[in-house]
């Protein structure tokens, strides 16, 4: 018997209660590239709020995504906290920004860094601003959430990955100095954007490029802290790590994090096995080779794929493995939404 249909508030908060609503609820993530429905250059997009926050109330209007609890637009520039800390970075009119030049070049360069001020420093205010219309606009109905640079990311983009994988091994002190700075800076700009109408989500690629020994030394008791700080502050908070975290999985389960979304490197059956227990997923439709290139029969496969192996249950929130890049067919992104719909209305018949 088909269930009632329900809203995607209703759809999401069944997902973290285990149980099965009228569909898997599903979103695909999808950021930069919503400046092609404005007709605005990334680089328009990326330094206006008002622009920014009109791309994403188009997203929201035309495809309906499903997310988090209370959260139905996620928007997200992964450079912001870093940019604001002295970074330099990047604009490109037909691609997101990227960092350019390192603002940590010596470990004594550390004593030059401040907290930024969200208010003023950087585009930390493009984002605030984002919010505080998107809030305006349809917060009556949902809640937005950005994402926010993982601390050890930050960390990264501050100092230079290469030099901070040094760092771990001839400088330990050091790199824990720079993230206790990396998560106050995050801490308050989470806050913000609270204040702002807005709720903050962590995305942490460079941890999957360490150890298990590394991820629990220099990661873990950090994003720990910063999760717990920001839930007292009522900032709800899930992780998306991009590349293979298979062997980190289980340290990320102990983050306290919502939910953990993870791309398409691991396969999402594997991760409902090890850790579906204690986290809801959500993934990892490949964003590239599927949802940029491919038709929407293959995005459909994929979509049937993912709520076969994690569906069952419930616990599950249906995505892209990250970022849908710039370029991404819209009609891509609605041939996800309709096959989550095809495949993933409960009871699962596949």
């Amino acid at each position: 018997m088909t269930k009632q249909k329900m809203t995607p508030k209703q759809r999401i908060r069944a997902a973290f209660s285990r149980k099965e609503s009228d569909r898997v609820p599903a979103y695909p993530m999808s950021c930069a590239n919503n400046a092609a429905l404005m007709g605005m250059s990334v680089v328009e997009y990326s330094t206006d709020g008002e622009k920014m926050a009109k791309a994403y109330l188009e997203y929201y209007k035309r495809f309906k995504p499903d997310l988090k609890p209370d959260v139905l637009i996620l928007f997200q520039d992964t450079f912001v906290e870093a940019e604001a800390m002295g970074t330099k970075i990047k604009l490109r009119d037909d691609a997101e920004p990227v960092w350019s030049e390192p603002a940590i070049e010596s470990a004594k360069d550390i004593n030059k860094l401040k907290i930024p001020d969200p208010a003023k420093d950087g585009r930390m205010p493009v984002m605030l601003e984002c919010a505080s219309i998107i809030d305006r606009e349809v917060g009556n109905e949902v809640r937005t959430g950005a994402v926010c640079l993982g601390p050890f990311s930050i960390c990264g983009a501050l100092r230079g990955e290469e030099r901070l994988m040094m760092d771990l091994v001839e400088n330990p002190p050091f790199v824990h100095k720079l993230m206790e700075i990396a998560t106050e800076a995050l801490y308050q700009y989470g806050v913000a954007l609270k204040k702002a109408g807005s709720s903050a989500s962590v995305s942490e690629p460079l941890p999957t490029l360490v150890s298990l020994e590394h991820y629990r030394e220099f990661n873990l008791p950090y994003l720990k802290k910063l999760v717990d700080r920001w839930e007292k502050a009522g900032v709800h908070c899930f992780l998306h790590v991009c590349g293979q975290s298979a062997h980190i999985l289980e340290g990320l389960a102990e983050t306290n994090c919502w939910a953990i979304s993870v791309d398409e490197n691991i396969d999402i059956g594997e991760a409902k096995r090890r850790v579906g227990d204690k986290v809801v997923l959500v993934g990892n439709v490949d964003p590239i080779d599927t949802m940029r290139y491919k038709t929407p029969e293959s995005i459909a496969a994929e979509v049937r794929d993912c709520i076969r192996k994690a569906a069952p249950g419930s616990g599950y929130i249906l995505s892209t493995g990250c970022e849908c890049p710039i370029g991404t067919p819209f009609e891509n992104l609605e041939a996800f939404m309709e096959a989550a719909w095809k495949y993933g209305t409960y009871p699962l018949s596949i």
